[in-house]
């Protein structure tokens, strides 16, 4: 047990027993005598506990003065004084005068002040302070078949704290007790039952914590007050009346610990306001954040803090792509990138700057109170992971209209972005597919995961945003002068739409087997580029006549299939299923997979990894033939002469632009085929603009003219980027003044690939020559590096795998503009981080 001050050893009846008041032990049961008679308590109930608060007082110069001294007094000890000494110390207990009825829930947080001042004592390392935010016990449940009984509450009815030694602090500050005055009800049901007692005769109740009691006190007060070897109960009174028309008020909860909604008060208690104690303002310094739980019988969730230049921000505690853990991320200034998959939020509004994701971060509202951060909302906001900047009751204009071709990562959001940040014309969004916009990139990934689990948004969402998304449509032609366009939709007829801004967003097309390779369109010959796609796949999968696989490609979604084929097939949630392991092939041009992307030696390594799980490998081989049985797959036959057997022939060479609409038109387009933007994504066309993987655009944050990033984050921040060009020029001509266009778009491109379920490598930045690296780590046992991607002696990428958030860091330093040399990094995996302050410690 820890010790004591040294000036606390003394006789407790001569000294103060509270650093402000001054309070004796003779004088603190004065007190308590005070409150006690001018509560509704009969006499002989009243000598009964003066009788044992002299009994539970100390007479020795023991006192705890910590929580975890207060634990090990009580663990240590069958003697109970220790607990009500406690709540003495740290608590005064002051006259009340009578409080009537109108009056009594303005004045309770008034009194609560008073009467609950803690202590500040520098030997306490942990105090409740300011209990009014531990004063919400006096709100009161009552069953639905008792609302039409008169009911008699205490006022300001707890000062007491319950205490568990198996608790951590943030949890025993929310702990209280409450006591009613009524007329013996059950309060408490469901789950809270199993964790408190409700005590009570004709004019009182108790609720405390379920723990054995010690003995009786007296036979007369019926179990009303009991000391409890692992907790604590005091109490004073205030009595008042209140009638049926403040039923509504006090019944919608108990505490945020003592008790929970009742299930017939669901929807007032989603609107009670909550107070949560977080941390002491020195907790945290500037630039560093932490996540805390919030754990009520109301609410169940975790928030994150953020310290920057002294103030305090409290968001949601999961970013808004995938629901992983901020904390983990990136702070640097007003940003927080994650650490995952690079989402960029704003510290000040918790907007999100770039993406994946397509949420902003919904932000709480916090007080600071003598010292400490009090989380303060509902259970309806501190449940919310997602906010949006869309007004539920939007009203929008006929013009302008903005048309968007393809609804992709890159078409999706930009119609998002317009919306969430002020443009009220229509808005059409095209796709030829006959699904709402979901997540491509988990159709390798995670193949059988359920189609509406992919969804980006549901169709709600598209009505309140007003966003008309037209399904199942291919556009015909563009008159590029007339500004309309002409669209087929399945079982309709041909319609044209004028539009006022066209944003071109038709993306990719998975390339097909060439025609010289004889047997490319037998059956059992499966592309994944689509929804429907992975569910044709997954179906051929699962047959039991389904041993053979043989994968053509060396591309992430070749690797990303082989891997999920060969370790367990993952289900719908992620978990492994039952469908027997594949005998997995795979037929590649290069010596090595995914060699241009990450380079000769971790190729190799990676290709070790899908060894070990029983993938077989082809390297530098050509596919001359596939032959079958019954118009069905059976061989995939090499020219080397080589046979592979197969039941089913996975293609996985790339892709190729969806361009034959802006053929012979004014688009310029580049010699392979993607049409060229400039900066703000603006193609040779007026007011037409081009998003995506289809775009050949600038790379301002390394100075490049001309790229093609195809990742499912870049297709996202050129849509959203798209929607700012538009914004600037809608918002100056007719909301009254131009929105300042956005010219610091220094988006670093980011991507992942799981290669199976214990593989992922995370890449950041941009580089043509992977041969040029310096790689840090153990490629051959574990697979967990770094590698760090050269251009003209300045890192330009990195790839890592297991060194999370090392990837975010770095393109946190990219971000910013800071140029990282080779010798930076050479001998030292983290000498990037010269470059910015890190408040978190090292990645490992």
């Amino acid at each position: 047990m820890a010790t004591s001050n040294n000036s606390l050893n003394h006789n407790m009846n001569d000294v103060s027993l509270y650093a402000e008041s001054k309070l004796t032990r003779h004088q603190a049961i004065g007190e308590i005598t005070n409150v006690v008679l001018r509560s509704n308590i009969k006499p002989r109930v009243v000598n009964s506990i003066l009788e044992l608060l002299q009994k539970l007082l100390p007479s020795d110069n023991t006192l705890p003065i910590t929580i975890n001294d207060l634990f090990s007094a009580i663990i240590s000890s069958e003697n109970n004084w220790r607990v009500t000494q406690y709540l003495v110390r740290h608590k005064q207990f002051l006259s009340v005068s009578t409080t009537n009825a109108s009056s009594a829930f303005v004045q309770q947080e008034q009194v609560s002040n008073i009467a609950t001042q803690p202590s500040t004592s520098q030997n306490n390392d942990f105090y409740c302070n300011s209990y009014d935010r531990l004063q919400a016990c006096l709100r009161l449940i009552l069953e639905k078949n008792h609302e039409d009984r008169e009911v008699s509450v205490s006022d300001n009815c707890t000062d007491g704290l319950l205490v568990d030694e198996n608790e951590d602090k943030e949890s025993i500050a929310n702990k209280k007790l409450c006591c009613f005055e009524m007329n013996g009800y059950n309060l408490l049901n469901g789950e809270v039952k199993d964790r408190f007692s409700v005590f009570y005769t004709n004019t009182l109740i108790f609720v405390t914590l379920n723990n054995k009691y010690t003995k009786h006190i007296n036979p007369t007060i019926s179990k009303l007050f009991k000391p409890y070897s692992k907790g604590c109960s005091l109490f004073q009174f205030q009595k008042f009346h209140t009638s049926r028309k403040h039923m509504e008020t006090i019944k919608s909860i108990i505490s945020t610990v003592t008790g929970g909604a009742s299930e017939t008060n669901t929807s007032t208690a989603s609107n009670e306001q909550i107070r949560h104690l977080l941390c002491k303002t020195d907790d945290l310094q500037n630039g560093q954040m932490k996540e805390f739980e919030v754990k009520t019988s109301f609410v169940n969730t975790s928030v994150l803090l953020i310290k920057q230049n002294d103030k305090f921000h409290a968001y949601s505690s999961k970013c808004c792509h995938y629901k992983l853990p901020l904390a983990k991320g990136v702070l640097i200034n007003n940003r927080l990138r994650c650490f995952a998959h690079g989402a960029c939020f704003r510290v000040d509004t918790g907007d999100i700057e770039d993406h994946p994701g397509h949420g902003n971060l919904p932000k709480y509202d916090v007080e600071i109170v003598d010292g400490q951060v009090i989380l303060v909302g509902t259970k309806q906001d501190l449940e919310k992971l997602e906010r949006s900047k869309i007004p539920d009751n939007l009203e929008i204009d006929d013009k302008p209209v903005v048309a968007i071709i393809g609804a992709g990562a890159g078409g999706f959001t930009c119609a998002d972005m317009l919306r969430q940040n002020g443009f009220r014309g229509r808005i059409l969004l095209y796709t030829r597919e006959g699904t709402l916009p979901y997540d491509r990139v988990q159709l390798s990934k995670q193949p059988m995961k359920k189609s509406q689990d992919l969804l980006l948004r549901d169709q709600n969402h598209f009505k309140k945003a007003k966003i008309d998304l037209i399904l199942d449509t291919e556009i015909t032609n563009i008159n590029w002068d007339a500004k309309t366009l002409t669209y087929h939709t399945i079982g309709k007829q041909m319609k044209s739409e004028q539009y006022d801004y066209l944003v071109l967003a038709t993306g990719l097309r998975s390339r097909k087997l060439p025609s010289s390779i004889r047997g490319g369109d037998l059956r059992s010959i499966f592309y994944v580029r689509s929804m429907e796609d992975a569910n044709n796949l997954v179906n051929k999968v699962k047959s039991p006549e389904t041993k053979n696989i043989v994968i053509i490609g060396d591309s992430f979604i070749a690797l990303e299939l082989c891997g999920w084929l060969t370790t367990g097939l993952a289900g719908p949630d992620g978990k492994q299923t039952d469908i027997d392991k594949k005998n997995v092939s795979v037929v590649m041009l290069l010596k090595a997979p995914m060699i241009r992307i990450f380079g000769e030696k971790i190729a190799r390594a990676l290709q070790t990894v899908h060894e070990k799980n029983g993938a077989k490998f082809y390297p530098e081989a050509n596919v001359t033939e596939i032959t079958g049985e019954n118009n069905s797959v059976k061989f995939v036959q090499l020219e080397t002469g080589e046979s592979i057997p197969c039941d089913m022939v996975i293609v996985a060479i790339g892709s190729e632009t969806c361009t034959e609409l802006y053929k012979d038109s004014p688009i310029a387009l580049s010699e392979d085929h993607f049409i060229k933007v400039n900066d703000r994504l603006e193609t040779s066309v007026e007011h037409v603009l081009a998003v995506g993987d289809i775009s050949k655009h600038p790379l301002k944050v390394f100075n490049l003219d001309e790229v093609n990033c195809q990742h499912w984050q870049m297709a996202c921040s050129s849509g959203h980027q798209a929607a700012d060009t538009i914004l600037h020029h809608y918002l100056g001509q007719n909301k009254g003044g131009a929105r300042p266009l956005k010219t610091d778009y220094y988006t670093v491109p980011i991507y992942w690939t799981t290669q199976n379920n214990k593989t992922t490598i995370r890449y950041a930045g941009y580089t043509r020559d992977p041969e040029n690296v310096v790689i840090h780590g153990d490629l051959d046992g574990e697979f967990k590096f770094v590698a760090y991607y050269i251009v003209d002696g300045f890192v330009r990428a990195v790839a890592q795998s297991k060194y999370d958030p090392l990837s975010s860091e770095v393109a946190e330093v990219f971000y910013h503009r800071r140029n990282i040399r080779k010798e930076d990094i050479e001998n030292d995996m983290y000498g990037y981080r010269k470059y910015l302050e890190f408040k978190t410690k090292k990645p490992e």
